[in-house]
């Protein structure tokens, strides 16, 4: 490179630094106030801006997100105790932790390989790129319903990274990165499919609630229904774009038979691989139990009160307990030895900020709904469902989505009751929309909490624009699709 290029390099990274900092620290105290947003609204506005353009413009994650959190915590929002506590003290951030030991695991006893080699020498899918996609995806959603979207996610891309490697294409490729797309928009999607838990349930009750004290009965089945017939629709419609319109090389699935590699052939798991498969699979199993055991009962108290974080723990503590021909299965310090801190900071950044632009007092959500409330008047049943699922899916995309679901829907539930005690369209089709466009959240880091897991892998590092050129047809794809099948269904029933 020659000395002008570098210059101009040095002078390029010094300028976007500065207006990374600017918006960080600076902001809050030179921008006026509008709509009624505290000075303290206006600093994590801010925050939010400068956090979105260091990441973007290439900084590393792990100075980006601390310096965010340091900015969060001088606006005077948080203490230091008080921001330590909301995020790394978080649920998440412990249920992170370990869960990536547990997926360290699979991957130091070669669990994770032999289930990856598997998967990917079913003679059903040889030379089938584009059922091997949808049935990985297809299993993704259900470890995003029943397991949570982190824990799911993990264990998808360790699996993921098994197939890559396996076959040979890079961390940067094409095949992969649209691939781990896939597996990402498949697991939020799982995610809202049950309306009776975490953020779904708190999304689906903002339009429910009025409805319900009306008399209106909230059915959990189409909702349920909705959401599943959208993801079916939704797999089809993600592998076509992958093939015709990004037309992504999957020459290497096609025509390769992998069952012919060296080590494919004869696939035995080993008892440790048994062992730490059987605890990681109780692991996974902490959420779908609590379905099915009836909440009367003094054990679904005690059983539910542990929490999966904490589940996650006293499985991890097993694995280190097991001992096969007299040596531990796993050395208990190695779980912990590959922990990507880069995507810890990033969920707990924002967290934090997360938490201040959706906080009642600050007022930014109070001017986000006098500036959204108008859109939703007077429409046509059909142009109100486009309107709420894209307003909901490209918000979120920007904000965080529990924020962005309660807003919308306190904004929209009026309307709803009108829609459906008046014109007969079915209300519970509706949250099922509103909560599955919130959940369609990938394209920042600011977008949901697990959306570091995907922004955050070495291929989406590399190729920052990657996630725009294909994550935002892929976005519009699923609003024009949600838009189509919940208008549909909200109709017919």
């Amino acid at each position: 490179m020659s000395a002008d290029k570098k210059q101009q390099s040095f002078i390029s990274y010094v300028w976007k630094m500065v207006v990374g900092i600017f918006f960080l620290f600076g902001f809050g105290f030179i921008c006026p106030s509008w709509g009624g947003i505290t000075r303290q609204g206006i600093t994590a506005i801010g925050i939010f801006i400068g956090t979105v353009w260091m990441i973007v413009m290439g900084f590393n994650l792990i100075p980006s997100c601390i310096l965010s959190m340091a900015a969060s915590l001088m606006s005077g929002f948080y203490t230091s105790a008080t921001l330590l506590t909301s995020t790394f003290g978080s649920a998440t951030i412990v249920q992170l932790f370990f869960c990536y030991a547990l997926c360290q695991a699979l991957i130091i006893t070669g669990a994770g390989e032999f289930f990856a080699k598997w998967i990917i020498s079913r003679r059903k899918i040889q030379g089938r790129p584009f059922l091997f996609s949808a049935s990985f995806m297809i299993a993704v959603f259900c470890l995003g319903a029943f397991v949570g979207t982190v824990g799911g996610l993990i264990l998808a891309y360790t699996i993921q990274d098994y197939i890559k490697d396996t076959i040979g294409y890079e961390e940067d490729s094409d095949w992969h990165m649209i691939t781990c797309l896939g597996l990402q928009t498949s697991a939020m999607i799982g995610s809202s499919l049950l309306p009776f838990k975490g953020i779904a349930l708190s999304i689906f009750n903002s339009i429910m609630e009025p409805l319900a004290a009306l008399g209106f009965e909230l059915n959990f089945a189409i909702y349920m229904i909705s959401i599943t017939i959208f993801f079916a629709l939704y797999v089809i419609a993600f592998n076509l774009f992958s093939l015709y319109i990004f037309r992504i090389d999957m020459s290497r699935l096609k025509s390769f038979d992998i069952t012919k590699m060296e080590g494919m052939q004869n696939l035995r798991i080993t008892k440790q691989q048994k062992l730490v498969s059987l605890v990681v699979l109780c692991g996974m199993m902490y959420s779908i139990l609590l379905l099915f055991i009836p909440k009367s009962t003094g054990f679904y108290g005690w059983f539910s009160g542990i929490g999966q974080p904490l589940w996650f723990a006293l499985m991890v503590s097993i694995i280190c307990l097991f001992k096969v021909d007299n040596k531990p299965v796993v050395n208990p310090e190695q779980l912990f030895g590959k922990i990507f801190w880069g995507v810890v900071l990033a969920i707990a950044a924002f967290t934090a900020v997360g938490a201040m632009l959706s906080n009642n007092d600050l007022g930014v959500k109070t001017w986000l709904s006098v500036l959204l409330g108008p859109l939703f008047e007077d429409m046509a049943f059909p142009v109100f469902m486009l309107v709420l699922v894209g307003t909901a899916t490209v918000i979120t995309n920007f904000f965080s989505n529990l924020a962005t679901g309660l807003i919308i829907g306190s904004l929209v539930s009026p309307f709803v009751v009108i829609y459906a005690t008046v014109n007969g369209y079915n209300g519970s089709v509706i949250g099922a929309a509103l909560a599955c466009s919130c959940f369609f959240a990938f394209l920042t880091m600011a977008s949901a909490g697990p959306a570091p897991l995907l922004l955050g892998k070495p291929g989406y590092i590399k190729r920052p624009g990657f996630i725009w050129t294909h994550g935002v047809p892929v976005m519009l794809m699923g609003i024009g699709l949600m838009w189509i099948t919940f208008t549909a269904i909200a109709v017919v029933c």
